[in-house]
């Protein structure tokens, strides 16, 4: 009786030297405060985390990292937020009192839409690659079954889904760009040809001559000039160097399948066989 008393003092002495040492690591702030754990309960963020293991298979290459540097080293999201700050400065800049009634305001209308339309596009691209990037990389570091987890994750289709809708909307949504930041110059020369009226020279003067349109309203020669041009670079980005680049990589995506399923058919094969041999000789299949 004296014994199982004297183990049990020395059990919880052991414990409270344990618990002792772990706040003396810790240190003071090793616990909590009131706002984490008020945070925590309601739901805003989790306290905790997974174990920090130091598994060597962590730094060996795989196919994931190879994945995630269309994120990482690719800039995807480093991009669309350098996107997404022209935009939005675009748009605070922009004029807000145009009015339907004239070409410029129609111009000035047309821009605004597709800029807004732009910053949905990189705030998609924006989150979509932050987000999986952190979640692919926080589950491959999870346990001995990161790796196929971080695989799930990463080949989920609602996931999939996203990732590929975030970086063909950042594609598309160049041309666009441009595209909204020529009307925008159409009203800007106009606007300053008007201002200046009789002080440019006249090498310059014929470009501010304006052009009145068969819909009402008139613009000036440079500015539609300039729109036009802009015009076109947004559409053969669009319709030319997007659409080869596409065209291939389908076309070599497809053949890489097609001519990988005959030998991934062949390996299955192999193995399968090789299996029913040693189960037939009784032998052990390790």
């Amino acid at each position: 009786m004296g014994g199982q008393s004297s183990r049990t003092y020395q059990s919880v002495a052991s414990a409270h030297e344990s618990d002792t040492a772990e706040a003396d690591i810790s240190g003071a702030h090793g616990k909590p405060t009131w706002d984490v754990k008020l945070g925590t309960k309601v739901g805003l963020a989790r306290s905790d985390s997974w174990d920090m293991v130091n598994d060597p298979r962590y730094f060996s290459e795989n196919v994931i990292d190879k994945r995630l540097a269309v994120f990482s080293d690719g800039g995807l999201a480093v991009v669309s937020g350098l996107l997404l700050s022209m935009v939005i400065d675009q748009v605070n800049d922009m004029n807000k009192a145009f009015s339907l009634d004239t070409v410029d305001g129609w111009l000035q209308f047309a821009s605004f839409a597709i800029m807004a339309a732009l910053i949905f596009c990189y705030m998609l691209s924006l989150y979509v690659s932050v987000a999986q990037l952190y979640h692919t990389l926080r589950l491959v570091s999870a346990g001995s079954l990161g790796y196929d987890m971080a695989s799930m994750y990463y080949l989920n289709p609602r996931i999939t889904f996203w990732r590929h809708l975030a970086i063909k909307v950042t594609l598309l949504s160049l041309p666009f760009f441009v595209i909204a930041s020529a009307l925008r110059i159409v009203f800007k020369i106009d606007e300053a040809s008007r201002d200046r009226t009789g002080v440019l020279p006249t090498a310059v003067s014929h470009l501010q001559a304006r052009i009145t349109l068969p819909a009402g309203g008139s613009v000036t020669l440079l500015g539609l000039m300039a729109c036009m041009f802009f015009c076109a670079q947004g559409c053969c980005f669009w319709c030319v160097i997007h659409r080869h680049h596409n065209q291939i990589f389908e076309e070599k995506y497809a053949h890489c399948k097609r001519l990988q399923r005959p030998l991934m058919d062949r390996a299955s094969d192999t193995a399968r066989r090789a299996r029913d041999q040693w189960a037939f000789w009784g032998s052990t299949d390790v």
